[in-house]
């Protein structure tokens, strides 16, 4: 997962680990941190965003060794389960009609009253449930390794697309440990994070379209492919 990095994002970042770890050393979650995204330190990691916005991998065996010499064993995923949730977490602040179902929720909640405001609160809340922390990186294993084109591919929707992101675990038994679901909205969340340019399919449609490759989305439909592209195993 590549992580985009600005010196905007690190409060909500700090934030989010004092919350899985509430226990440790605030210095050692932010240095943990660091080598997280392969810095030596946390002041090396601040003098390269006065650069600008970074793009980082997350390195889980990083965050651990020095969490782990600083404190104790994190439990697997929490560490990037807490950086994804303070990905969304701007998302939503600027979306306001993003829910896990997409933009807004099926007619069945009667598009006003009790029974919809309900329904609003809940589905956006759960964007920060440790299953959709994990559909958020397995959508974004799908999108950062397609292509992009200038206009929207409409030969797809979000909800379409999002069954091509879970065939990387379902159907073809790669990254299983992000489970093999993708709410249609965490897929467009994961979209919009990632810098896609998306559009509504219509004005009261949950989906939406997309600027991704045709050929690209095509290819992640090959089992040999996908497992060559995202494991290195030969075709």
């Amino acid at each position: 997962m590549k992580l985009h990095l600005d010196a905007d994002r690190l409060p909500a970042i700090k934030r989010r680990l004092r919350e899985a770890f509430p226990s440790s050393k605030p210095s050692v979650r932010i240095e943990a941190f660091a080598r997280g995204i392969d810095f030596k330190t946390h002041a090396a990691l601040l003098s390269a965003l006065q650069n600008g916005p970074l793009s980082v991998e997350l390195n889980d065996a990083a965050f651990e060794q020095y969490f782990i010499a600083h404190s104790v064993q994190p439990a697997p995923r929490t560490f990037r389960r807490a950086v994804i949730r303070a990905c969304i977490e701007p998302l939503l602040k600027t979306n306001w009609r993003l829910t896990t179902h997409g933009y807004g929720v099926p007619d069945s909640y009667g598009g006003s009253g009790p029974l919809y405001t309900e329904e609003m609160a809940r589905s956006r809340a759960a964007f920060f449930d440790d299953r959709c922390c994990d559909q958020f990186e397995l959508a974004l294993l799908f999108l950062q390794n397609c292509d992009r084109r200038k206009t929207l591919n409409r030969n797809a929707s979000s909800y379409g697309m999002k069954h091509t992101a879970e065939n990387i675990s379902r159907e073809f038994g790669v990254r299983t440990d992000l489970g093999n679901y993708v709410a249609n909205g965490v897929f467009i969340a994961a979209a919009t994070y990632d810098g896609y340019e998306l559009r509504p399919v219509d004005t009261f449609s949950l989906n939406a379209y997309l600027n991704i490759s045709e050929r690209s989305r095509k290819l992640f439909k090959d089992r040999d492919w996908v497992r060559h592209r995202l494991t290195g195993q030969p075709i």
